[in-house]
């Protein structure tokens, strides 16, 4: 997973760079921000009550190399990575719960269109998710985890690049939409703050998630 991670950098930096006038960069590289809904989070039932924001944050970035052309459409392949956070209700020792997930992994992006501007998304990726308390007061930082669990999982989207084929433009905004499939199982574990806060088992956690953004593009 680091190696995806290395060439994600590098394949954004690539994006970046000078190329031929005229000709169209083989990369294509993002960051984007937007919101996310994990339905899944609401079936969590805390022993004391509260609950999780099934709807929350998300930032990504992604790089794809143009790696076979065909006459209406354009096959890419590259690497995702993700963070995700949710806020909740649900009170610990000193702070409300927040749910943190990342992602990395590998995935595909087949363009079409007139200019290359849709695509079609898909990716396997690589999950990791806690359930933490964080106490963020500058300058201290303090963060008591008390649950955390990884699973591979993939996701099917679509993303719109505009302005795409205007020749005197290198960059530009993008919107993309993805849908996550994961499954964490059960929320379990013998730490005495999510026992004491959600019981021995106090529900399954799986996708599917939900992800809007909008960002910027490279390409």
């Amino acid at each position: 997973m680091a190696a995806v991670a290395v060439a994600i950098g590098v394949a954004g930096a690539a994006a970046a760079e000078e190329h031929e006038e005229g000709a169209r960069s083989p990369w294509r590289g993002d960051i984007s921000i937007g919101a996310q809904t994990w339905p899944g989070l609401s079936d969590l039932k805390p022993l004391d009550g509260g609950s999780f924001d099934t709807t929350g944050f998300s930032l990504s970035v992604a790089a794809h190399y143009s790696w076979r052309t065909f006459e209406d459409s354009e096959l890419m392949i590259g690497g995702d990575l993700g963070f995700m956070s949710n806020d909740s209700s649900i009170a610990l020792s000193f702070e409300d719960v927040t749910a943190r997930a990342m992602y990395i992994g590998p995935s595909v992006k087949w363009m079409f269109g007139r200019t290359h501007d849709y695509s079609f998304d898909f990716g396997i990726m690589y999950w990791d998710i806690d359930f933490a308390e964080v106490e963020s007061d500058y300058p201290y930082y303090f963060e008591n985890v008390v649950w955390d669990e990884s699973a591979v999982g993939g996701y099917v989207g679509m993303t719109w690049d505009k302005d795409a084929g205007d020749p005197t433009k290198e960059s530009g905004m993008t919107l993309n939409l993805k849908v996550h499939f994961v499954d964490f199982g059960d929320v379990t574990g013998g730490d005495p703050f999510l026992l004491r806060t959600f019981g021995p088992v106090p529900g399954r956690l799986e996708g599917p998630i939900y992800q809007m953004q909008i960002g910027y593009r490279m390409r």
